[in-house]
């Protein structure tokens, strides 16, 4: 029982390494993305670099420690064993961080255009664009407590510690827009309840499209390439 427990514990250690993994790169994926292609379009800076850090040390940070403490599956010990030239990320998961990153770039860069052509402000357009992207890793970091099973059949008090990190990343982004200490070092201000809306809506999107593409994986998943195994070599025969 031993030998099987330790195999258990092992797979989900691993899972949810590949799922912090999953998490941390197509959150620097988008923000990449969403970045170069404002400048390449010479908008104005579409994050500042404290609002970057905001957004990867705090409202991200309390989120992929979380994940670690996902529980494991019932099925862990049934899945075959993954491919051994396989990395961390599957295929299906590298395929998963493309989508997640140009939906999230996208959503970042028309919160920010919409803002911004509406009020001038670059301060509100950032305001705007940076609590998109918090909303976003929130719902995302649903999406990837699993690599196959939907959110909707997931348990939300199986891991409370995410529960409860994302809520407070929430929290403390929504408190760093109202005090004023945040406000000069952010550059951040308060958004209207109609900017919150659109927000929600846009960050959702994140939601459907990777529900979209586990439905549609576990109907065609990716199958592994069979290993070629090298051919025997022949005994020579002595005279």
């Amino acid at each position: 029982m031993s030998i099987v427990a330790a195999s258990e514990e092992g797979r989900i250690a691993f899972a949810n390494i590949r799922k912090v993994t999953f998490f941390l790169i197509s959150t620097a994926l988008a923000e990449v993305a969403a970045i170069l292609v404002a400048l390449w379009l010479r908008w104005p800076m579409l994050l500042a670099p404290a609002q970057i850090l905001w957004l990867n040390l705090v409202t991200n940070g309390v989120q992929d420690l979380a994940l670690a403490f996902e529980p494991g599956s019932r099925d862990v010990l049934k899945r075959p064993p993954r491919p051994r030239r396989e990395g961390i990320l599957s295929a299906t998961m590298w395929e998963r961080t493309a989508i997640v990153g140009v939906v999230m770039a996208a959503g970042a860069l028309f919160m920010f255009n919409w803002q911004f052509d509406r009020d001038r402000s670059l301060v509100a357009a950032q305001s705007v664009t940076l609590t998109t992207l918090v909303l976003s890793e929130a719902f995302r970091a649903g999406n990837a407590r699993s690599e196959n099973r939907s959110l909707f059949t997931l348990n939300p008090l199986a891991n409370p510690f995410l529960l409860w990190a994302s809520l407070g990343a929430l929290s403390l982004h929504i408190a760093a827009m109202h005090l004023p200490p945040f406000q000069y070092v952010l550059g951040i201000e308060p958004i209207s309840g109609a900017a919150w809306i659109r927000a929600v809506l846009v960050a959702a999107t994140i939601l459907v499209a990777v529900e979209a593409r586990k439905a549609f994986r576990r109907r065609h998943p990716i199958r592994a390439r069979p290993l070629r195994q090298r051919p025997t070599p022949r005994a020579t025969q002595t005279e």
